[in-house]
């Protein structure tokens, strides 16, 4: 009866480690499907190879956190640097929704925000037709009026694909002088 209840807590034990065990690893694998790098998994009492198996969990979760930081600040380095570079840049889709204007485009373009390249129509009928008929390595120039000054505008236009998705990225410049 004795060794029979030992051997009964034993089997119950091993099933509650085993069981623990898959949970944590569960949580570790829908952490990293959905970026969740918070998740931690203490050093509860159980064996050594499963106290070895939770802290390669945690360093792993960790190197991701480092990594997403690293990316993140990558990121908002880049984004600041676009936003200083005294060339206006505007990156947008084939629909005409934009998805970056740099402070340089914005002044040149006289508007505050962009949303959608179409609403340039107020500053400019032809500017919206070259913008969205640009192809890429292709240049044009544009004339637009702002503020009873005449504007020359020196367009160039890349296209990528991020995402699955198609941007064009054109540069523009005023070269009137």
């Amino acid at each position: 009866i004795v060794v029979g209840l030992l051997i009964v807590s034993e089997a119950v034990t091993l099933f509650k480690s085993v069981d623990r065990t898959n949970r944590d690893l569960a949580r570790f694998f829908e952490a990293v499907k959905f970026g969740d790098y918070t998740q931690a998994f203490g050093r509860r009492s159980a064996g050594r190879s499963f106290r070895r198996l939770r802290a390669s969990l945690t360093e792993v979760i960790g190197a991701f956190q480092k990594e997403r930081a690293e990316k993140e600040e990558q990121a908002l380095y880049l984004r600041t640097l676009v936003q200083h570079v005294a060339i206006g840049l505007l990156v947008f889709q084939p629909d005409g929704e934009v998805d970056l204007v740099n402070n340089a485009a914005k002044r040149l373009l006289g508007v505050a925000q962009l949303k959608n390249v179409r609403s340039l129509e107020a500053v400019s009928p032809g500017l919206v037709q070259t913008l969205l008929g640009l192809k890429p390595r292709e240049r044009a120039l544009v004339r637009i009026e702002r503020r009873d000054e005449q504007l020359q505008l020196a367009l160039q236009a890349s296209e990528f694909k991020l995402r699955a998705r198609m941007f064009t990225l054109v540069s523009i410049q005023d070269i009137r002088s």
